[in-house]
């Protein structure tokens, strides 16, 4: 009983079984490999998710303490600009200076202050003249 002709020679139905057979055990063989493989990776993948998890906590972890010791190291330097006597004489000088600009800001202002007075004062006295001709106009005018 042959049923397909394979390069000019007739196969039997057994001997196409048994191709398929063996077909059939290799795929078989593969998909098991396959699975093993995907199963391998599955896993790998899963470590490596656990382990970038850990690595992102550790650097969180990392990136706290680092932002800590900064902070303790600017409180430091602060401490120790505060006790830098080439600071502190640079600062006396500052203040010096900004001490004589006050003393001559305030010397004009005193002065000016002293001329508004003394317009002030004229007013009122040339106000004061003003009312008492004023007055003496009304006085005048009424007798």
């Amino acid at each position: 009983m042959s049923k397909l002709s394979m390069g000019g020679r007739f196969v039997k139905q057994e001997e196409l079984e048994a191709m398929e057979q063996k077909r059939l055990v290799a795929l078989l063989e593969i998909t098991e490999k396959h699975s093993a493989q995907v199963s391998e990776l599955t896993a790998q993948l899963e470590v490596a998710r656990k382990e970038a998890a850990r690595a992102t906590e550790l650097l969180q972890n990392e990136k706290r303490d680092t932002a800590s010791r900064q902070r303790s190291l600017e409180e430091e330097l602060k401490g120790l600009r505060a006790l830098n006597p080439e600071r502190m004489k640079k600062q006396g000088k500052r203040l010096q200076e900004q001490n004589r600009a006050l003393t001559a800001d305030l010397n004009v202002h005193k002065s000016k202050n002293k001329q508004l007075n003394e317009q002030l004062k004229k007013a009122k006295a040339e106000l004061e003249q003003l009312k008492a001709e004023s007055e003496q106009d009304d006085t005048q005018q009424v007798a």
